[in-house]
């Protein structure tokens, strides 16, 4: 937590879906910090993996999707 405090970023980009990139993605939102994250809004089928790419992409300001269907 100190290090986030003194460190001043633009934005944190994030690739991935599994749930350590959510626990990542929460404490930036927590210290206010923006999120960029790339793959947002894909699905597999039969995986955890949707529900936590879901709450990334919520949490996240900027999104770089790989495909125009996952927009």
């Amino acid at each position: 937590s100190m290090y986030l405090e003194k460190k001043n970023f633009d934005v944190v980009l994030i690739l991935g879906d599994r749930y350590e990139t959510l626990i990542s993605a929460f404490i930036m939102n927590f210290y206010n910090i923006p999120i960029a994250h790339i793959s947002g809004g894909e699905v597999t089928e039969g995986s955890k993996d949707d529900s936590f790419r879901h709450a990334i992409s919520k949490l996240s300001k900027f999104h770089f999707v790989s495909h125009k269907l996952y927009k």
